[in-house]
């Protein structure tokens, strides 16, 4: 029983560590990704789902930034102060 509890403890923190550095992985790769097209933008991810926030945020001005995010490998959904902007292929997208 302990064995087990012991067990579980472990991969639950692992996975949970794992998901961090990814997370942090994904963060990097995308804000450096956006902030070679501009670097006024602000980048916030919530897991794989990113938000670019400017002063100047419209989808019409702020495209080539969305396209740099969207062809970041592992990101799932862009969007811009709240409204969506871009999503990846949809085979990128996992359940």
């Amino acid at each position: 029983m302990v064995a087990a509890a012991l067990t579980a403890a472990v991969v639950l923190g692992g996975s949970a560590w794992t998901a961090r550095q990814i997370e942090s992985d994904l963060r990097a790769r995308t804000t450096t990704a956006v902030h070679r097209v501009n670097p006024g933008v602000r980048v916030e991810l919530s897991g794989r789902d990113v938000l670019l926030a400017s002063d100047r945020a419209t989808l019409t001005t702020l495209d080539p930034e969305v396209q740099a995010a969207v062809a970041v490998p592992g990101v799932r959904r862009v969007t811009l102060d709240g409204e969506p902007a871009g999503a990846v292929r949809p085979e990128a997208v996992l359940p």
